[in-house]
């Protein structure tokens, strides 16, 4: 029986590494998207949630998700990447994540994860989930001889005291109401300048 890693070292070299590497990235299946959108949901209800936060609760977080893919695809440009991708699952050793957006260009990657909530327990949360998320993309890309810059992004919903920033993770603010970002003049520079900082970081 031929092994599948060694079937993936074959298709990286008739392909090209990135453009296989890319192929094998799955679109999640509806069943675990469902499941996605009903975990979602149930920690906005657990969220206590604040005084800036209180309309939060008035939108399907799927929905939510949906509208800021739309916009994120529409400020491809601003984020220095070609394509935005929805839903994807990736597979590591003994751990699969399905990762809400996946902006990609030729040379760099962002791990996007989406909260239609700017409550502080929810962001805390989401930081913590996407640094897992790049641990695990990092490794997908080491096995399969991948060498890219990998970012995360948060976006969240809208709020009057918004964070632009959290343990270092950008922020990015989205308005479901104008269907736009509300702070991405503020930081646009900002979330540039780091992702420059790191990749000139690894060149040394």
């Amino acid at each position: 029986v031929t092994e599948l890693p060694f079937l993936e070292k074959l298709g990286a070299l008739a392909w090209g590494r990135k453009e296989y590497w890319n192929y094998l990235l799955q679109t999640a299946s509806p069943a675990q998207i469902r499941q996605k959108s009903r975990k979602e949901s149930k920690e906005l209800e657990s969220v206590d949630v604040e005084s800036t936060d209180r309309s939060a609760r008035k939108i399907d977080p799927q929905e939510f998700e949906a509208q800021v893919v739309e916009a994120l695809r529409n400020i491809v440009d601003d984020l220095g990447i070609s394509s935005v991708r929805h839903n994807v699952e990736v597979s590591g050793p003994n751990q699969t994540a399905l990762i809400d957006a996946l902006g990609q260009s030729a040379d760099r990657i962002v791990v996007c994860e989406i909260k239609a909530s700017s409550s502080s327990r929810v962001l805390e949360r989401a930081a913590q989930q996407i640094n897992d998320y790049l641990n695990l993309y990092n490794r997908y890309l080491r096995e399969r001889g991948v060498v890219m810059d990998v970012f995360p992004l948060i976006v969240s919903r809208t709020s009057v005291d918004g964070r632009n920033m959290i343990r270092g993770i950008p922020v990015l603010q989205y308005d479901p109401d104008s269907r736009s970002f509300s702070n991405l003049e503020t930081i646009k520079q900002n979330i540039l300048e780091l992702w420059s900082i790191k990749s000139s970081d690894e060149d040394e």
